[in-house]
């Protein structure tokens, strides 16, 4: 067990030192993905919602995030969604993002035709101050 520990705890910490990703980092990834996940179930009252954050670094202040919602097929979602998202995440984060929010509708059952099937919304935001990022991924000064 000593063994397990060691070689999980020491072993993850040392790869990710080795491979260049710093503490900072991975905080401000949680801090994002905590922030993105009850912004939407406040947003969406009364419907069970599943909600997948992907986030994206470019820079300290920087990032993309990809939002999936799972829900019920009746469930829309509100049209200031993204807006509220990217709003929260800079206000807790300080970092200017873009966010997209891909609501996936579910059921477990149904007696729906395939043409029958509500297809997925997308909603996009962007912060006002995110400057234009070149294919290299830094901002433009």
């Amino acid at each position: 067990m000593v063994n397990v520990i060691g070689l999980d705890f020491l072993g993850s910490t040392l790869m990710l030192a080795i491979r260049g990703v710093r503490p900072h980092y991975l905080a401000l990834e949680k801090t994002i993905r905590r922030t993105v996940e009850p912004t939407i179930a406040t947003q969406l009252p009364g419907s069970q919602a599943e909600v997948t954050a992907s986030v994206a670094l470019l820079s300290d202040e920087t990032t993309d995030v990809h939002a999936t919602i799972h829900c019920e097929a009746a469930a829309s979602l509100p049209a200031s969604l993204a807006q509220a998202v990217t709003a929260e995440i800079e206000n807790r984060s300080g970092c200017r993002s873009k966010v997209l929010v891909e609501m996936s509708p579910c059921q477990s059952h149904s007696t729906l035709r395939p043409q029958e099937v509500i297809p997925p919304e997308r909603h996009w935001a962007r912060s006002p101050n995110l400057a234009e990022t070149p294919a290299s991924g830094r901002a433009k000064p």
